[in-house]
């Protein structure tokens, strides 16, 4: 009995000592900034659930996009486009089935009227993005941060709080439990719905039928996924840790020598990255912790 009550209470002192490791170090209150704060009160104001998919306005901040229409300028772009879709018909197959997707799905639809057409208008101009490494998957940006006359649409948007997990608090968490599942949202960013009131600040030039000999078209963005695309800051060194000096940095930088060395070059399996990777953690905690020194000619620190 004494035994395993003994074995009982180094358990109970030593999980503690083990779980502050798991402490996610990234505080999203201490970075936050007066702006990021007033657009999360702005869209939990104005959040709601329409038909299955939430709905939130654009974080405006004191006045709208008024008395500015840049048509030409969206024209122009949509005229460039074209002329590198007579070059590269793969390119303009690739881009007319994304937006044909889109329209597919109702992330956006057509103006059919003048009617429909109320309200200030700002025409985002869009443009392909390839992964040199994946060319058969074409991505449409929808280019928010596009200047007329001075004006841009991101000029006229607070700009929220980076609410994305830190990838150390991922990796420690990684760490936490015996099993982790992952998933991946089909087009998750495009699943959030934007009000009708703001959507005629989320227009988009586009030819009838995708086709740059035919009439160009007027429509609608419903979602706002491009915009939450291009607000994510991905950061490793946690934010108000400065003075740990680079650690995780280094930690990094460690890990892709030893990887590097390892593998020379060669093409490797699924399976042969996990072994390394068992293999070189080892060797990152073979050095024994020890004060440092700041005599240059001290071998053992």
């Amino acid at each position: 009995m004494c035994a395993i009550h003994e074995l009982k209470k180094i358990e109970e002192d030593i999980c503690p000592l083990y779980n502050q490791e798991f402490t996610d170090c990234v505080s999203s209150d201490l970075s936050q900034s007066a702006e990021g704060a007033r657009a999360v009160v702005i869209a939990e104001k104005l959040v709601r659930e329409v038909e299955g998919h939430l709905c939130v306005a654009l974080p405006w901040r004191d006045d709208k996009l008024q008395g500015v229409c840049n048509k030409p300028a969206a024209l122009r772009r949509l005229d460039f486009l074209g002329r590198k879709f007579q070059v590269d018909q793969g390119m303009r197959d690739q881009y007319s089935a994304v937006i044909g997707r889109y329209l597919e799905r109702g992330y956006a639809k057509k103006v059919e009227t003048e009617a429909d057409d109320t309200g200030f208008k700002w025409y985002l101009p869009h443009y392909a993005a390839l992964n040199p490494k994946n060319p058969d998957k074409l991505r449409v940006v929808f280019d928010c941060a596009a200047v007329y006359s001075g004006e841009s649409l991101n000029m006229h948007l607070l700009q929220g709080p980076n609410i994305v997990s830190s990838l150390v608090g991922v990796l420690l968490r990684f760490r936490q439990k015996p099993i982790t599942v992952t998933s991946d949202i089909e087009d998750m960013f495009l699943q959030v719905k934007v009000p009708e009131l703001d959507q005629t600040a989320l227009k988009f030039l586009w030819w009838s039928e995708g086709n740059p000999a035919q009439l160009v078209e007027e429509y609608y963005t419903k979602t706002k996924g491009f915009m939450v695309e291009r607000e994510i800051d991905w950061r490793f060194g946690p934010p108000e840790t400065s003075h740990w000096g680079g650690i995780w940095e280094g930690m990094i930088r460690s890990v892709r020598r030893i990887l590097h060395a390892t593998t020379r070059g060669h093409s490797v399996t699924d399976e042969t990255p996990l072994n390394f990777v068992a293999e070189v953690e080892p060797i990152l905690n073979d050095r024994p912790l020890v004060p440092l020194s700041e005599d240059a000619k001290d071998l053992d620190a």
